[in-house]
């Protein structure tokens, strides 16, 4: 699902107001710019990944990544808790950082370096 919101809609979906969400993306919420004058466009699932990831990131003591890391780190909690075999996890994985807007090559790299820090704090 690759569903593109309006301020509005994603304010409803978060049960936020909308200045929150203008407050989100001066975190790094990953949005898309329309141009000047026009409405911002937002990603639901990225952003619903980013909203929830931020808060579980920062509470297992990984405050340093960026919006698409914190997107991957929430996807992950969730398939963690799913016996999926990699093969289907990890290019979804990919593809929601670079829908949280990473390039190809960074998004793998992010994937890994969250897996990595995943893998870290359950030693």
């Amino acid at each position: 699902m690759n569903k593109q919101l309006n301020q509005h809609e994603l304010a409803e979906l978060l049960d936020v107001d909308r200045t929150t969400i203008g407050a989100f993306q001066r975190r790094g919420m990953p949005y898309r710019s329309q141009g000047r004058g026009r409405p911002n466009l937002y990603d639901g699932p990225v952003c619903m990944h980013w909203f929830y990831g931020s808060e579980r990131a920062k509470a297992a003591g990984v405050d340093d990544l960026p919006p698409a890391g914190v997107v991957v780190w929430n996807y992950l909690d969730a398939w963690m808790l799913c016996d999926e075999p990699e093969s289907v996890w990890y290019p979804a994985a990919i593809d929601l950082a670079r829908r949280a807007g990473a390039k190809k090559a960074e998004a793998t790299a992010l994937v890994v370096r969250v897996l990595a820090e995943r893998a870290k704090r359950t030693a």
